[in-house]
């Protein structure tokens, strides 16, 4: 927010300025000519400026040269413009008002005044964007802090498997109750409730997954703890839930083997000044891997399940 009216602010008053130059030129007053002067010779400078600024990318060729190319020829024409109009506004001199009046001393005030407050809000702003930088990496740290004292354990409690798809190479996981403990250090509250995806390993560490997409357990999207995390807490010590999935609408069918459990966590460690000037929630990631059996006895499939399906991969949301 602080960064947005900052920006603004300057091109405002340049705005206002030159609203008030077109007033006192169309009065034919004195500060009208002078300050017709001064636009035309500082807009033809811009235009100049312009064309240094592009004289690096016209050097380089090819797509910057082309672009450069138009851009310095518009500069051109435009710096051409305000020198004749600036030659032409003072060819007219005798058509403005030969001496000084009050309302161009009032005009003069009103510019003062203007350049004040923008400069004054310009660096007021930047103060504010400074501090909310400062602000912003503090409570970041805070909540790595929170982050690297939380811990994540997965447990099967039960599971439910496609026994017709047990040989191509394991079975198909069709239902899951899981035990997740969640081990905080500290206690500290949250932006949000949890998330939580879960995928088969092999998948988890393919450098083409995108989490949230394809999450067992759900339509792909990552589920949502609301019901477990109704406080937006993290408790002190160990805090276990139970969570019973069905395969669903899940988008891929993940087999037995070693699975991976992702939970993202958004700390509330801003406050509330700073949480207007800087993007947030910032969350972060704990992960966990465990085994789901290949049948009753608690035996892993054999060879074990090393690489993702591509089907599953290709997923888009």
């Amino acid at each position: 927010m602080a960064f947005g009216l900052r920006s603004a602010l300057i091109p405002i008053a340049i705005g206002i300025a030159l609203l008030l130059a077109a007033v006192a030129i169309a009065k034919a007053s004195r500060a009208g000519l002078v300050l017709g002067q001064a636009v035309a010779v500082l807009m033809a400078l811009a235009g100049i400026a312009f064309v240094v600024i592009e004289l690096p990318y016209l050097a380089q060729g090819g797509m910057s040269a082309a672009f450069a190319g138009p851009f310095m020829a518009a500069a051109v024409i435009w710096s051409a413009g305000w020198a004749v109009y600036g030659w032409r506004i003072s060819k007219a001199r005798s058509g403005f008002a030969p001496a000084w009046q009050p309302p161009d001393r009032r005009l003069g005030i009103l510019l003062a005044v203007l350049v004040l407050a923008a400069g004054g809000g310009w660096l007021g702003l930047g103060s504010a964007e400074q501090q909310a930088a400062v602000d912003f990496d503090a409570a970041y740290e805070a909540a790595e802090r929170y982050i690297n004292g939380t811990g994540l354990a997965v447990a099967v409690v039960d599971v439910e498997l496609d026994e017709a798809t047990s040989s191509d190479p394991a079975p198909v996981v069709e239902r899951l109750v899981l035990d997740l403990t969640l081990g905080a250090a500290r206690a500290y509250p949250l932006i949000d409730a949890p998330r939580l995806c879960l995928v088969d390993r092999a998948t988890a560490e393919d450098p083409i997954y995108k989490q949230s997409i394809i999450c067992w357990g759900t339509d792909g999207s990552a589920l949502v703890l609301d019901a477990d995390f109704a406080d937006l807490g993290v408790q002190e010590g160990d805090r276990t839930i139970r969570i019973t999935l069905d395969r669903g609408l899940s988008p891929c069918a993940f087999r037995a083997g070693t699975w991976s459990a992702a939970l993202t966590l958004a700390p509330r460690t801003l406050t509330v000044e700073t949480d207007d000037l800087s993007p947030w929630p910032q969350s972060f990631t704990i992960d966990a891997t465990f085994d789901v059996p290949a049948d009753a006895t608690g035996a892993l499939p054999s060879p074990a399940v090393g690489e993702p399906r591509e089907d599953c991969l290709g997923v888009s949301p």
